[in-house]
């Protein structure tokens, strides 16, 4: 029988390790993050950002965010992912993924095959082709993933989320959550969460979607006005 979970997700202040306390919350182009290697933690040590493979699942790596309970991603204990980027595309161990500002200005996970001098494409911010000058992408300790240029906010991951509802996320009719496939994979699973449409702020009506289907209403009427968070199946 599925079930499905809402929880709460909270920030939790732990003391940095000597590795974590180092690593920086920015890269500016011409950096990168390569494989399990190097990581950004943001400025308070709250979120990291780095490549992972799930629990149970060693052969398939992605980018995401976790909370900072470990820098490190130890499949014994698996911290709590909040964000992942190529979530349907997953890097096979076999290779080395690289998180970095293109050319175009875009942020990717990308690969290199050392053999043919090829360049893979995993995931991408998607933005209109521009040049990579003045571009940063910095981990907030919200848990947003920002990229800027020359200092504005040109990009997102807060309007970009996968299974998580993290404090300073707005909901709205643009905005899903989908779950997990499965608890070793992080691929879009079968249930959704968005506002049925457009209504009234004070009280919208919630719905979960299972394969398209309703799963679960909030009522129009009811008088519980906090969003819980987080969904799994």
């Amino acid at each position: 029988m599925r079930t499905v979970t809402f929880l709460f997700l909270l920030y939790l202040q732990l003391p940095c390790s000597f590795k974590s306390c180092l690593a920086r919350d920015f890269l500016n182009a011409g950096q990168n993050i390569t494989g399990t290697t190097s990581v950004l933690v943001s400025a308070g040590q709250r979120f990291v950002l780095g490549f992972f493979s799930p629990a149970g699942n060693p052969t398939q790596t992605y980018l995401g965010i976790w909370y900072n309970q470990s820098q490190s991603f130890s499949s014994e204990q698996p911290p709590t992912v909040v964000w992942v980027a190529n979530r349907d595309k997953p890097i096979l161990n076999s290779h080395v993924g690289v998180f970095q500002i293109a050319d175009d200005g875009n942020i990717v996970v990308k690969v290199k095959d050392g053999s043919s001098s090829k360049t893979y494409y995993y995931w991408s911010s998607e933005l209109e082709g521009s040049s990579s000058r003045n571009r940063t992408v910095k981990l907030m300790d919200s848990g947003n993933l920002v990229l800027f240029h020359n200092n504005q906010n040109i990009w997102q991951s807060f309007q970009h989320p996968t299974d998580t509802f993290l404090p300073g996320m707005k909901m709205d009719t643009n905005m899903e959550l989908t779950s997990w496939r499965g608890d070793s994979d992080p691929g879009t699973g079968n249930f959704t969460f968005k506002i049925k449409s457009e209504t009234a702020e004070d009280n919208p009506p919630y719905i979960i979607l299972n394969n398209n289907e309703l799963y679960w209403e909030r009522p129009e009427s009811s008088e519980q006005n906090r969003l819980e968070s987080r969904f799994t199946v």
